[in-house]
């Protein structure tokens, strides 16, 4: 089963809710203003956008704090007493400082390492060096990014676990978020209403009564977070908008909530209603 398909396990359900919380980690817009004077193509946007959300959602900033209070610690230590500087991963999109001095091909020393730590704590400088670690990582194939090999660059392969998410994983689930929904194929809807047609008319046929059946079929996509199409098959005529003009979210639950007003206080299409204003007590607070 793909991640956010169907009812699973609860290990599933949990992976799926994991999965759409990266996807929907808010990203500063001064990192879209960056992505743009660094001249990003669109692909590296998403991606760029991706990395943020992922490590905005695994590392909290009060564990990015502590990553910035071991880089000084280590970098303290190589002054005094000609310690070894350890490769700490800071800012936003978590790159080792090291591993960014070998990128630009700079001495490491204490005073570099220090420099290095802030650059990648500030927007455009962490911007920046995600470019240089996108052009050093070669995980390309057919021109494009290769999301497995990226991660395995960028993350590391490291020892997975089969009850864990591969970051691999998640970096496809994040990125495929950002992706415009792809257009149907022209004789695509069609087939679709072609085939429809048909099958209901056969139905109609079959059943007493057929001849005031109707249909509505509708396509959704499951990595792109959208209906992609909609019809309405039924033999009276004229517009409708629940399937042609968006809505909030509120008017389409409104079938179910009435539906189940009906079954839980056992009223029915007779029952009057007294139509005036009333107050809810919750938590200690009245709502009217």
């Amino acid at each position: 089963m793909k991640i956010g398909e169907g009812v699973g396990t609860p290990f599933e359900d949990s992976r799926r809710r994991l999965l759409a919380e990266f996807a929907a980690f808010p990203v500063s817009p001064k990192f879209s203003n960056a992505f743009a004077v660094l001249g990003f193509s669109s692909q590296q946007f998403a991606l760029a956008k991706s990395i943020l959300q992922i490590e905005g959602v695994a590392r909290p900033w009060e564990v990015r704090a502590m990553e910035y209070v071991f880089g000084s610690i280590s970098c303290a230590l190589a002054l005094s007493f000609g310690s070894k500087l350890k490769n700490y991963t800071v800012g936003p999109f978590q790159i080792g400082i090291m591993k960014s001095l070998q990128w630009t091909r700079t001495r490491v020393t204490p005073n570099t390492y220090f420099k290095r730590m802030l650059f990648l704590g500030s927007v455009l400088g962490s911007a920046r060096m995600f470019k240089v670690a996108l052009r050093y990582s070669r995980a390309r194939k057919n021109g494009a990014v290769d999301l497995k090999l990226f991660s395995d660059f960028y993350n590391g392969i490291g020892n997975h676990r089969p009850h864990t998410l591969k970051y691999s994983e998640v970096l496809q689930y994040v990125v495929d978020s950002h992706r415009v929904p792809r257009k149907l194929a022209n004789n695509f809807e069609g087939r679709v209403i072609e085939r429809i047609g048909s099958r209901l008319d056969r139905i109609r046929q079959l059943v007493d009564g057929g001849e005031a059946l109707d249909a509505v079929v509708m396509l959704s996509s499951v990595s792109e977070r959208g209906i992609i199409f909609s019809r309405y098959f039924g033999s009276s005529d004229g517009s409708y908008p629940v399937l042609d003009i968006p809505r909030p979210v509120g008017s389409t639950l409104k079938v179910g909530l009435y539906a189940a007003a009906f079954e839980m206080c056992a009223i029915n299409a007779g029952t009057l209603i007294e139509d005036a204003p009333f107050e809810i007590s919750w938590l200690g607070e009245k709502i009217s």
